[in-house]
């Protein structure tokens, strides 16, 4: 109905712009590979649906000077991925469903908004349960690497036992 006004009545085709208010009572459709631009406040739900077999950036943020602020897409198995980029377009922080996810923007806070200490810094809890770390078997740790790759060190927990083991893996501290 809204295709045929658009032809018929409207004269909008191929393409121009309506003045003043525009209510659609029902689903909207936009199709085709240009931009759809708005400047309008959204209530109500808003799906977008991706109809792209494959890979594919479903929706996207920028910035007024075209850059990349915010982009949402999928992989060939439909898995999620959320990205975030800096003001010189870099990526930044990415959450990935079936991929590998990072943060390289500054530092990230649990149960603080204002992380300062470290690159994560964690606020709250006792002392068992601030953190953690939970193996695959009866044992599990903390691997120490510097800049280079070389292992520094461990924290190791080996069937109720704990200890520091050095950079070749034997017990320092037992």
């Amino acid at each position: 109905m809204l295709s045929s006004f658009l032809s018929s009545e409207s004269g909008l085709s191929s393409g121009g712009t309506i003045s003043g208010d525009l209510t659609i009572s029902g689903d909207l459709t936009v199709s085709g590979g240009g931009d759809f631009s708005y400047s309008e406040v959204i209530t109500g739900d808003m799906h977008i649906t991706s109809n792209v077999a494959g890979a594919a950036d479903i929706f996207h943020i920028k910035a007024d000077d075209g850059g990349n602020l915010f982009r949402v897409g999928k992989d060939d198995s439909d898995d999620g991925y959320v990205e975030l980029f800096d003001g010189s377009g870099n990526l930044d922080a990415k959450i990935d469903t079936s991929g590998v996810s990072y943060f390289n923007g500054g530092n990230v806070g649990i149960g603080t908004d204002s992380p300062s200490a470290a690159k994560l810094e964690i606020h709250g809890g006792a002392y068992d349960t601030s953190l953690i770390i939970k193996g695959s078997g009866a044992n599990t740790g903390i691997k120490f690497i510097d800049s280079a790759g070389n292992v520094d060190g461990l924290i190791y927990a080996d069937s109720g036992e704990i200890g520091l083991l050095d950079d070749d893996e034997s017990w320092g501290i037992r």
